[in-house]
């Protein structure tokens, strides 16, 4: 089967139009960061014990411990003893491993 084209439908639903048969809804797994101690570079003092909740590729919710709720059925991580930082984007790149070499300009002989 052979499945093409994204679109999201009126209600925020993401459809995978496959050949051969019907749209399928994409399902929205549930993942949850439970234990850690999780800094949000807000400068808000670090929430030690805290469950991040994250349904698809959204960050839903975060807080301490018994005060953010999530359905039982969610994939659950234990991350006792490490530290969160929640919609952190590692961005490291080197551009010079980009350029060409006639756009390099080295200083010297």
């Amino acid at each position: 089967m052979k499945c093409e084209g994204r679109f999201e439908d009126r209600d925020g639903r993401v459809h995978w139009p496959c050949r051969g048969s019907a749209p399928t809804i994409a399902q929205q797994r549930v993942l949850v960061l439970e234990g850690g101690t999780v800094i949000d570079g807000t400068g808000k003092p670090p929430i030690p014990d805290a469950v991040v909740v994250v349904e698809g590729d959204r960050i839903k919710a975060i807080g301490p411990r018994g005060r953010v709720q999530y359905p039982p059925a969610a994939n659950v991580i234990r991350a006792n003893g490490r530290t969160i930082l929640p919609g952190l984007i590692d961005g490291h790149v080197h551009l010079r491993d980009y350029h060409r070499r006639s756009s390099v300009h080295r200083a010297g002989p």
